[in-house]
């Protein structure tokens, strides 16, 4: 039921967040690393498509903006 309330769905977006930042701080701390990019890549696109209807329009811009500027992994 809390996670109904703004509170809630907020508290879930910032809980799914937490990979997110995870494999950034990965990925910054060596670029090149193939299994940092395609792990980023992962968490990335999980969270836009879990939240892209219901997160900051911002926060789904930003994520969009790294996923497409992330190496294509070859």
């Amino acid at each position: 039921m809390r996670d109904l309330s703004p509170y809630g769905r907020q508290y879930l977006i910032d809980q799914d967040r937490k990979p997110v930042d995870k494999a950034a701080a990965q990925f910054a701390a060596s670029l090149g690393n193939a299994a940092f990019i395609a792990e980023y890549r992962a968490v990335l696109t999980a969270f836009i498509a879990q939240h892209q209807n219901d997160a900051d329009p911002a926060l789904i811009a930003n994520y969009r903006a790294q996923l497409d500027a992330l190496p294509r992994a070859d």
